[in-house]
C-alpha cells in the first residue's frame, strides 16, 4: 500500500510505503500547513487492477493573537469625546481613524492606541492641515481729518498661518509716518 500527497503542478512526493502490511496508517508528526493537501492512498498486490482512494487534510490555523481592542486619542483627550467629521473602523487586526472632511481645528496629533491581555502598544502621527487664508477680520473704510491717527485693523487666519501685507494702491506711501503693530487676540 502506498500513500501519495498529489497537487497540481507538483511532483507526487512518497510519503509512506507499506509493501508488506495489508493494514496501514499514515501518520504525519508535527503537521505544518505545507502537509494540507489531498492525499492518494493505493493498495496494489501485483493483480490488476490496484485499487486507490483521494482523500483531503485541511490544516485549521489556529491564532495565538489575542483579540486586539483599539482607542483614538487626539492630542491625548479620546476621539470620542468629539467625533465630529471622524469615524473609526476597527478589524479584528487593524483600526482606521477617517475624515470625511478635514477642517484647520482637526490639526493635531492622534495616538492609536492597541491593547490585548498580552499588552498595549501606541504609535502617534501629526495631521497637518494646510487651508487658504480666510479673513477674521476685514479692513474697514475710515473717513479722519488732518492731523489725526488711523488705525485699520486686519486680521486673517489659514495654514499655515498667512503673512499680513499693506499697500496703496494710489500714489506713495510715506513711511515715515507709518508703524506697523501686531496684536494678538
Amino acid at each position: 500500500m502506498s500513500n501519495y500527497k498529489t497537487e497540481v503542478g507538483v511532483t507526487r512526493s512518497k510519503h509512506l510505503n507499506d509493501t508488506n502490511v495489508e493494514n496501514s496508517v499514515l501518520k504525519i508528526s508535527s503537521v505544518t500547513s505545507d502537509d494540507a493537501g489531498i492525499y492518494e492512498c493505493v493498495a496494489d498486490n501485483g493483480i490488476p487492477p490496484s485499487i486507490k482512494v483521494n482523500f483531503t487534510i485541511v490544516i485549521r490555523a489556529t491564532s495565538l493573537v489575542k483579540p486586539i481592542k483599539f482607542q483614538w486619542h487626539k492630542n491625548g483627550h479620546s476621539v470620542m469625546d468629539n467625533p465630529k467629521n471622524s469615524r473609526i473602523e476597527d478589524g479584528t487586526s487593524h483600526s482606521v481613524l477617517m475624515f470625511d472632511s478635514v477642517e484647520l481645528s482637526d490639526f493635531g496629533n492622534y495616538t492609536c492606541i492597541a491593547q490585548n491581555t498580552d499588552g498595549t502598544d501606541t504609535y502617534t502621527a501629526e495631521l497637518s492641515v494646510k487651508a487658504p487664508p480666510k479673513w477674521v477680520e476685514e479692513p474697514e473704510s475710515v473717513v479722519t481729518k488732518v492731523g489725526g491717527s488711523v488705525y485699520v485693523k486686519c486680521r486673517a487666519t489659514g495654514s499655515p498661518m498667512p503673512k499680513i501685507m499693506w499697500n496703496k494702491l494710489e500714489g506713495k506711501i510715506r513711511f515715515n509716518n507709518i508703524t506697523l503693530l501686531k496684536c494678538f487676540y
